[in-house]
């Protein structure tokens, strides 16, 4: 981040400002809609069980039926699956109940293998139609970044492995090595942020470094001009213009590259990946 970038960013955020559509439209306010059931409080846990039923039932009040998605929605209904329907498990047979859970740890199972073995976030991201109805890549989209830009926009690479397809830890050290030249080819920027698992928040470290990339102050290049990118917990000796702080267990990397060029649309630049080293 350049100098003064957060003081500009205040200043446009300082000309914007929130209305209702009707008032900033100037039209009639819509007529006020009824919801069955009120706002629900979020738990984990009601997505590992048929729980799960209540509160798809209770957030689909807010949305409109696609004409795409109708036959979907009725077969949503066999189960229970139905706007502003509160979740009673009494209603179903124990038999029901049994295959509906299992179905929902299955898919939990599927869903956490995808996210860990995700390597290129390329096609998960885009409009209806780009995206085609395939539901497990929208799942696969929202669990690893939800909102993601299109491809044409930016392109996500990133995983919770090193070069060894082992998981990466902050008990570890690893260098991610770009080659001179090699560097992610972006028409704007690129970055790389590291998440701590499982909550996928941001990393606390003592030099308040939340990602590195080609924007970084001080950012030092090898004299063969290689670029070194430092991740471990414990600060790097003499290094640390290149460090980019990992938590004390799990964690996972995402380089973010805005306005991605042809070689990384069509596969040809491959990104590096972090190696472990002593």
């Amino acid at each position: 981040m350049a100098a003064g970038d957060i003081e500009n960013v205040k200043k446009l955020q300082a000309q914007y400002k929130l209305a209702p559509f009707h008032e900033f439209t100037k039209t009639t306010a819509p007529a006020h809609k009824e919801y069955f059931l009120p706002f629900p409080a979020f738990k984990q846990t009601d997505l590992a069980s048929a729980a799960f039923i209540g509160l798809t039932s209770n957030l689909l009040q807010y949305t409109s039926v696609n004409d795409q998605e109708k036959e979907l929605r009725a077969k949503f209904a066999k189960i229970g699956i139905v706007p502003g329907k509160e979740f009673d498990p009494k209603n179903y047979s124990p038999e029901v109940l049994k295959a509906i859970n299992k179905g929902v740890q299955e898919a939990g199972k599927e869903l956490k293998e995808g996210t860990d073995k995700l390597a290129n976030a390329t096609d998960l991201f885009g409009t209806r139609e780009m995206i085609n109805g395939d539901y497990n890549k929208r799942a696969l989209g929202a669990a690893a970044g939800l909102f993601g830009n299109t491809k044409e926009e930016a392109v996500y690479i990133g995983t919770r492995s090193d070069k060894a397809n082992n998981f990466l830890s902050g008990k570890n050290k690893y260098v991610i090595r770009f080659p001179k030249g090699q560097t992610p080819p972006d028409k704007y920027f690129w970055s790389i942020t590291l998440y701590e698992l499982p909550s996928r928040y941001l990393v606390n470290n003592p030099i308040n470094r939340y990602s590195i990339g080609d924007r970084t102050t001080g950012l030092k290049y090898e004299p063969n001009g290689d670029l070194i990118i430092y991740i471990q917990h414990e600060a790097p000796k003499g290094k640390e213009s290149n460090w980019l702080p990992a938590p004390k267990d799990a964690f996972y990397y995402l380089i973010r590259i805005y306005g991605p060029e042809k070689s990384i649309l069509d596969g040809t630049w491959k990104a590096a990946q972090p190696e472990q080293v002593k």
